[in-house]
């Protein structure tokens, strides 16, 4: 299984900083600080999440209990959407494309261990049709690994190789950021840090289903907060990592 994982702490960032559109192939992007993107039809329960990526990939609530909005739910006092153990988010139909590279990201903290079913949490994945998260090259996963939540994970395909790194756990806020190359070398950074590599290649199969919050045909519910999620089919280099995490940082008042 082409898995990384992390255990617990990242450091700084590099100096400039630069907001999502810089990315190559943004596909998708919904932030919690943008309150008018957010359709709540009974407070605090979130109907649904407007894309900020200009693509309309809205994300509505998965059948499931509605995530909640919190004003102050991220960081003491930045907002967020609240998964609360049986909360999704699900955009059909996603057009993933049928390249190779990937950047993807979230801002928010690592799963409440004291939350049962959260085994394998999923903070954000895509299910190629057909498929689950964790068994074909064209679906991926970035979740928290089972077996602790000081472990950030992620994952494609069943062909094993992994790698660690320390984290702080839950309930430490954290920006995580994930690139796959046209190589198939994925990186995970932690707080502007790159924490873990390892290499799985092929190619997405499109218009499968963007999930946030829960993976395919299991429990594994989220249970925190999630300030900020993005999704580009582009790669993005060390550089374009850093820009990006100092915005990610200066924004969310990490």
């Amino acid at each position: 299984m082409a898995r990384l994982t992390l255990l617990g702490s990242g450091g700084g960032a590099v100096g400039g900083g630069a907001p999502p559109t810089i990315l190559t192939g943004l596909i998708g992007w919904w932030d919690a600080s943008v309150f008018a993107s957010m359709t709540i039809s009974s407070a605090p329960a979130i109907d649904a999440i407007a894309d900020q990526s200009g693509g309309g990939h809205t994300m509505n609530w998965a059948g499931f209990a509605k995530p909640t909005y919190a004003a102050t739910g991220f960081n003491t006092t930045k907002p967020a959407m609240v998964f609360n153990n049986s909360h999704a988010f699900t955009a059909t139909s996603f057009p993933m494309g049928t390249g190779n590279t990937l950047t993807a990201w979230y801002v928010g903290t690592m799963c409440n261990p004291a939350a049962g079913s959260n085994s394998d949490a999923r903070a954000l994945d895509y299910i190629a049709s057909g498929g689950n998260d964790w068994d074909n090259d064209g679906s991926w996963a970035a979740y928290r690994n089972g077996t602790s939540s000081q472990i950030a994970t992620f994952l494609r395909n069943l062909v094993a190789a992994s790698t660690a790194a320390t984290v702080t756990a839950y309930p430490a806020p954290h920006r995580f950021i994930y690139t796959i190359n046209s190589s198939g070398l994925m990186t995970i950074y932690v707080d502007g840090v790159s924490m873990a590599t390892a290499t799985k290649s092929g190619n997405w199969v499109s218009g499968g289903v963007l999930q946030i919050g829960k993976a395919t045909g299991f429990a594994n519910f989220w249970n925190g907060p999630i300030a900020e999620v993005g999704v580009a089919t582009g790669y993005s280099d060390a550089t374009t990592v850093a820009a990006l995490d100092t915005y990610l940082k200066n924004k969310w008042g990490l």
